[in-house]
């Protein structure tokens, strides 16, 4: 489909942060909607039946919104327009209404990867396929996409010159994150040097496996080598309590045949300790993890510097 402009009468098509939080608003009450012989979830007539831009405004704050050119960007309160002059497929965007659109999230991340260097892109991606939500991480939330659909709709957005790289950085990303400390531990562990990770082989994450009549969970899970990695998370396991049940947890994994690495904070924060827990990990893997060298030791500082900053919501 093409675009058309904002203006009354014609299309408004929500994109970019504005049309992320519409997803995430309606992800549990997603209906199921067949396009080109696939189901994708739509948000619905009746979900959005009285959206409008006035009401969208009060829910969303400032509304993003695509227009076809530069001379169709509004300078109006509130309204903030994207330029974009690709042909959009159809299932990039979601009929909500009469004269209304939404970005589907595949869109989403290609219009704003233009925006973002690779590091906040890969968390940003990593944030999308996750349960939590940045300024909420102790309840579950529904992901809003996961890692094989986006490859799949950016797939069909390859005109866009911005797909090509989102689709290259989506190698390093897993589903399922449940904080952005677990988050960061990943970008640390699967990003390769010349991003400053460490270049292990891409795992899983949050993967439930059976112990007895008992379920367990490891944070980053390499199902082959049955090597896992555990957070240990200063905030939410200082009580004894919790301590204690971590130690049972590991230690039933240890009993079916799994390796457990645990990872703490201060090792995340200190780059000589990251680099031994890496380390250890690459051992169990059979793998050696090398001392970077020549621009790869400078990726590795800034990497640090980024896991170690405050995670900014992007929706």
């Amino acid at each position: 489909m093409g675009y058309r402009c904002y203006r009354a009468g014609t299309m408004v098509i929500i994109c970019d942060i504005s049309a992320l939080r519409l997803h995430d608003r309606f992800a549990r009450s997603l209906k199921p909607c067949r396009v080109s012989g696939r189901i994708l979830p739509s948000l619905g007539e009746a979900d959005l039946a009285r959206l409008d831009v006035a009401s969208a405004r009060e829910t969303l704050g400032d509304l993003h919104v695509i227009v076809p050119s530069k001379g169709e960007r509004k300078a109006v309160g509130g309204i903030i327009s994207h330029v974009c002059t690709t042909p959009l497929p159809p299932a990039s965007v979601q009929l909500v209404k009469s004269g209304v659109g939404v970005a589907s999230v595949a869109l989403c991340v290609a219009l704003m990867s233009r925006t973002l260097d690779d590091r906040r892109l890969i968390r940003f991606l990593y944030e999308l396929c996750a349960t939590y939500r940045v300024n909420d991480y102790l309840h579950a939330y529904k992901p809003l996409a996961n890692r094989d659909g986006l490859r799949t709709e950016l797939m069909e957005l390859r005109e866009f010159q911005s797909s090509g790289r989102v689709l290259g950085l989506l190698d390093y990303v897993a589903d399922g994150s449940a904080s952005p400390r677990e988050t960061d531990l990943a970008m640390l562990a699967w990003l390769p040097h010349r991003l400053g990770g460490y270049g292990l082989p891409l795992g899983m994450m949050n993967t439930v496996l059976r112990v007895g009549a008992s379920e367990r969970r490891c944070d980053l899970l390499f199902p082959r080598a049955r090597v896992g990695v555990e957070y240990d998370s200063d905030e939410l396991h200082s009580e004894e309590a919790d301590i204690s049940h971590d130690s049972a947890r590991r230690t039933s994994l240890e009993n079916k045949g799994y390796r457990i690495v645990q990872v703490t904070n201060g090792e995340l924060r200190d780059g000589k300790l990251s680099f031994e827990a890496m380390r250890l990990i690459g051992r169990h893997l059979g793998l050696r993890v090398r001392v970077p060298r020549g621009k790869n030791i400078l990726a590795r500082e800034k990497l640090l510097r980024f896991v170690n900053t405050r995670h900014v919501s992007l929706f």
